[in-house]
């Protein structure tokens, strides 16, 4: 079988790697490099954490995420995953905590729920109300997004898989599994995947809300904000907050995001930080950080795909399938989808059974 995947995102890569290692023709494509700088995928930093509130579905799956990725350290023969821990702030009204205790519970994982003495003592610089409280689990930590794309792409390109990258797509024609490119580079196959992230809108309107996620990076992070210092990745899960936060490392800076705004933007567009997104980053920093916190180095953009829901929906015909929304908190799950799109293209899932799984309304 000939497989064409346009979109070289996580789940693309992944489902080509999955694909090309069961003996199939595969090639990859996508309007940037490959892997895309610019892709929702591309970063040096996504989080993975058992902790979902109400999402039970989600959570249910995080186990199987993990069996995922380690089965993928091993087939690339290295590990880019770093374990920190979680905590997550939030006031005990919105009920996010102790859903997600929960749902720890039923998982098995421990967790601990810590008063705002505890939190102050073990992390002086972090700004919590005395009515909040915060719960940590040891699981959970950092996947190294740009060096899994990065590996998987090499890979890839050992296994003979064609990576075609810069190639921009007129359209996609499903019936006769054909992807036309505007400089004449068709591509004809028996399957066509489009995993396009927030470029999904293009061919598919109104199935996404492409939505414009700006952070700031501190290259060099204070000492004690430092994996090599214990540092956890933190979680703002407050009705008024939004604020994400990855410590740095000696091998990538400090992260610092806004994860509940939702604004909308052009993942086509020119990608330009100005003073009121500084302020905004800024703004929101300063609800949880002490004064005189070290300055940003720089600032980025990424874009995600965001379905009505938040959830992650695939659907697939008698010849192509398509993959979208989630963004944000998709890349945890892309090692095990991945596996799950290349079953269902090579006949060995049904396309229903997955569907329910990606959307969460279903385990593995």
């Amino acid at each position: 079988m000939k497989v064409i995947i346009v979109g070289a995102g996580i789940y693309g890569l992944s489902a080509a790697l999955r694909l090309a290692e069961q003996g199939h023709k595969v090639e990859v494509i996508d309007r940037g490099a490959i892997p895309h700088p610019q892709s929702s995928s591309f970063d040096y930093h996504r989080l993975i954490r058992h902790a979902y509130g109400d999402q039970q579905g989600y959570a249910n799956l995080i186990p199987a995420a993990f069996g995922a990725w380690d089965r993928l350290w091993t087939n690339l023969g290295v590990s880019h995953y770093i374990q920190t821990g979680c905590l997550a702030l939030g006031s005990v009204s919105s009920g996010w905590i102790q859903q997600s205790i929960h749902s720890l519970d039923q998982m098995d994982i421990a967790c601990q729920v810590l008063d705002h003495g505890q939190v102050a003592e073990s992390f002086p610089w972090l700004k919590m109300g005395t009515d909040e409280k915060a719960l940590f689990t040891k699981a959970g930590g950092i996947l190294s997004a740009r060096k899994i794309l990065e590996s998987i792409s090499i890979q890839l390109a050992s296994l003979g898989v064609g990576l075609r990258s810069h190639t921009e797509i007129e359209s996609i024609d499903f019936k006769r599994s054909i992807v036309w490119g505007t400089e004449k580079n068709n591509y004809q196959g028996d399957f066509i995947l489009c995993a396009l992230g927030a470029g999904h809108t293009r061919f598919f309107p109104g199935e996404i809300i492409p939505i414009r996620q700006v952070y700031s990076l501190i290259d060099d992070a204070p000492q004690f904000a430092t994996i090599e210092n214990g540092c956890p990745m933190i979680l703002d899960i407050s009705d008024v907050g939004g604020f994400y936060f990855v410590p740095g490392s000696s091998a990538f800076p400090l992260k610092i995001g806004d994860h509940l705004s939702r604004l909308q933007g052009n993942p086509y567009g020119p990608e330009t930080i100005n003073e009121s997104d500084r302020n905004h980053i800024q703004t929101i920093s300063d609800t949880r950080l002490s004064p005189d916190w070290a300055q940003p180095s720089r600032y980025g953009i990424c874009y995600y795909s965001c379905t009505p829901d938040n959830t992650i929906q695939f659907e697939s015909e008698v010849n192509y399938a398509k993959m979208y929304g989630g963004s944000g908190h998709g890349f945890k799950f892309g090692a095990l989808f991945g596996e799950l799109i290349a079953d269902v293209i090579t006949g060995q899932r049904k396309p229903a059974d997955v569907s329910r799984i990606i959307s969460g309304n279903s385990p593995v």
